[in-house]
């Protein structure tokens, strides 16, 4: 998928609102145009955790090589030959210092001259006990990627609510006996009975281990998505119906106007819709089906306040919703949560049910192709 990711760059410039290339300007743009864009400003990341350094490639010849500084300083040299992509995979060695005074400076091996360090820092958080740390405000926990893809999709960041202990949400491997659907490495969330974080510990009385992607998807655009979810064992807990999937509005509208969720019940995985109050529902994968094995979603959507929305769902391959027409109430940019979420839960009193899923191959493009490695393409990527 690198080749795919790699060609992802540019585009996902284009999805940044204008107003956060404030924070991107970096000290080396007129050297050639080469120039840093990721780790973000004020991201957290975690030693032992792959990651993405993006950069964009202008003038810097065929090669180059990438420094970590910290507190203005050369650190450690992450690679001292690379091409000159627009992208590396990098996995923090669990040996570096917890700091938030890093950065990353990119040089071109042909010609030192031109080089660009971004003017904001990052965080490295200790492989040990990152998950004390807290995740709500200006904090931005990156738990890194599975192996391989986001394509045009942002880091994986923790909820605010996310409890603090280890086994919530992690990158497991396959080789430690945990299922994989591609590659070498998935994301495994686990919520236990009791284990709550923030607001979810009050009145709410809610349990969750969630991710989320910060990369809003605007109005008007067309995106497509992939993620595959494997739910190991999985056990109802009526009337309580987990959130496992959701598009939602960066403000934070109320569900009751705008939702879209995936929900899953002694009905199975489905697939909720409610615009202005009305809530449609279609059924995604049966409950029968469901357990202990990969299910490949595949989501083409335009978020559309008119009649030109719609919104696509594949499952394992077959069309299951095909909705057009309006789908949001407001113009605002949509992000992307997965994991688990378990909601007002004093309406059962059968609570204690540990829910297990591994979710992999998570990524956004802009076709069909992009996204799609286990389902081929209706109408060569245009349905």
């Amino acid at each position: 998928m690198k080749r795919l990711i790699a060609s992802a760059v540019l585009l996902s410039v284009t999805l940044v609102a204008p107003t956060s290339f404030v924070s991107t300007i970096s000290t080396a743009v007129a050297a050639g145009g080469l120039t840093v864009e990721r780790p973000k400003e004020g991201r957290e990341l975690i030693g032992g955790k792959t990651y993405f350094i993006r950069w964009i490639n202008g003038g810097g010849g065929a090669t180059v090589k990438i420094e970590l500084r910290k507190a203005g300083k050369h650190y450690k040299w992450i690679t001292k030959k690379t091409k000159n992509d627009g992208e590396y995979i990098w996995k923090i060695p669990t040996s570096v210092a917890r700091s938030s005074r890093y950065k990353i400076r990119i040089t071109s091996t042909k010609n030192p001259s031109i080089s660009d360090e971004r003017t904001d820092v990052f965080t490295i958080l200790k492989a040990t006990n990152w998950w004390k740390r807290r995740f709500q405000g200006g904090d931005a926990v990156s738990i890194g990627i599975e192996d391989d893809g986001s394509g045009s999709w942002d880091d994986f960041t923790a909820h605010g609510s996310n409890p603090h202990n280890p086994y919530c949400v992690d990158v497991v491997n396959k080789k430690a006996g945990h299922p994989v659907r591609k590659g070498k490495q998935s994301i495994r969330f686990e919520v236990r009975p009791g284990q709550c974080g923030s607001g979810d510990c009050g009145t709410n009385d809610s349990e969750r281990c969630e991710l989320l992607v910060d990369a809003g998807s605007l109005h008007g655009n067309e995106y497509w998505y992939a993620w595959s979810v494997y739910f190991k064992n999985f056990r109802t807990i009526s009337p309580v119906a987990p959130t496992v999937g959701q598009f939602k509005t960066m403000s934070g509208l109320d569900t009751a106007i705008e939702f879209m969720p995936f929900f899953i019940s002694e009905n199975g995985l489905e697939a909720f819709f409610t615009i202005d109050r009305v809530t449609t529902s279609y059924p995604v994968v049966s409950f029968g089906n469901l357990s202990n094995k990969w299910h490949d979603i595949v989501v083409n959507s335009k978020f559309s306040t008119g009649a030109d929305g719609f919104v696509k769902i594949w499952a394992n391959g077959k069309l299951v919703v095909n909705r057009k027409g309006r789908n949001v109430v407001d113009k605002d940019d949509r992000y992307f949560r997965f994991g688990f979420y378990r909601s007002n839960l004093y309406r059962t009193s059968n609570r204690n049910i540990t829910h297990i899923a591994y979710y992999d191959e998570l990524v956004r493009g802009s076709s069909c192709e992009d996204v799609s490695q286990f389902m081929t393409c209706p109408g060569g990527g245009v349905p």
